[in-house]
């Protein structure tokens, strides 16, 4: 759980693993960014510096994420499914939300979808969660049974959009099925460069960041969605 305090700030911006959820082969291109320069990710300003990011479909990002703009820096809880899909949220938080560089990322559990973005980050990032988020991600996460089930849908997945793409007669329909196609198989080759790193610092109960004149709360507030 999270919560951020400022000035006469009273509201707490939510429990991470309520308010994160998730909203073949390589291709011959081994592309991972299938938006053709539009956004993949929309902005909404919860407070002052407090920043929702959600996918807007252009690629696949799966879970939604927070940025906290401090003094002379950024915070960013959940680093997206893909390093590919942290990419371009890294890259559009600096066009719409803020420039100052993201000193502190937060992984609110361990699934793929939440975390998988981390090894954007060099060591100079404290990357922040629970110790089983860290104990999980050393224990060969690539192999945990949610993601390996979410990982071997998306080849049936593509076979069934080139089928339908041959079957379809409609160009308004074939159009849209050729942007879901490149959008699936796009995460596929995406998945491809993951490389799962840990958090760097850990907590068991609570932990409490002051920067500036923002306080940060993170709570444990018991086993939920992935423990």
């Amino acid at each position: 759980m999270v919560k951020v305090r400022y000035g006469y700030l009273r509201r707490a911006w939510g429990v991470l693993g309520v308010i994160l959820v998730a909203t073949g082969v390589w291709s011959a291109a081994q592309e991972t960014d299938p938006t053709d320069g539009k956004a993949a990710y929309r902005f909404e300003e919860l407070a002052d510096d407090v920043w929702f990011a959600t996918g807007t479909g252009a690629m696949t990002t799966m879970s939604n994420s927070l940025v906290i703009v401090n003094d002379d820096h950024a915070m960013l809880v959940d680093t997206s499914v893909t390093p590919a899909a942290a990419r371009k949220l890294i890259a559009e938080i600096r066009e719409e939300v803020t420039q100052k560089p993201i000193h502190y990322v937060f992984n609110s559990h361990f699934h793929f979808d939440h975390a998988h973005g981390n090894q954007l980050f060099g060591d100079d990032v404290q990357i922040i969660g629970h110790d089983y988020v860290r104990a999980q991600h050393l224990a060969n996460p690539l192999e945990q049974r949610t993601n390996r089930t979410f990982s071997a849908a998306i080849p049936p997945q593509i076979e069934r959009l080139k089928a339908q793409i041959a079957e379809t007669n409609n160009a308004n329909d074939r159009a849209q099925l050729e942007v879901d196609l490149r959008v699936r198989e796009a995460h596929w080759n995406a998945i491809q460069e993951t490389e799962v790193k840990p958090p760097n610092v850990t907590y068991s109960d609570t932990m409490t960041l002051v920067k500036g004149g923002r306080e940060v709360q993170l709570h444990f507030v018991g086993r939920g969605h992935t423990g």
